[in-house]
């Protein structure tokens, strides 16, 4: 089974940095509708080009209270442009 969260991000951003964003964003958009007992599908906008690792530490602070680093892919998926998925891939175990 699979959880989808789309994330709503103004279209005039094209880059996430920031520990306080990231956390801004969880807080906002994404705490209260993960489901750990299944994939959590983060749906990142296709407007964003580039993330900061900075985003990502601030967005995955609080999943990291609740999971382990190494077991994140097993509880969540990040869609969208492949740079984005690839950089906060990279970011969180980093």
């Amino acid at each position: 089974m699979e959880n989808r969260i789309v994330l709503t991000i103004t279209n005039s951003i094209s880059r996430l940095a920031g520990n306080t964003l990231g956390r801004e964003i969880f807080i906002n958009q994404v705490k209260d509708k993960i489901d750990y007992s299944k994939i959590n599908i983060i749906v990142m906008p296709e407007t964003i080009e580039d993330i900061a690792i900075s985003f990502v530490q601030g967005f995955t602070q609080e999943i990291f209270n609740k999971i382990h680093k190494d077991e994140f892919s097993n509880y969540f998926k990040i869609q969208g442009n492949q740079k984005v998925v690839d950089k906060f891939m990279k970011a969180v175990y980093f």
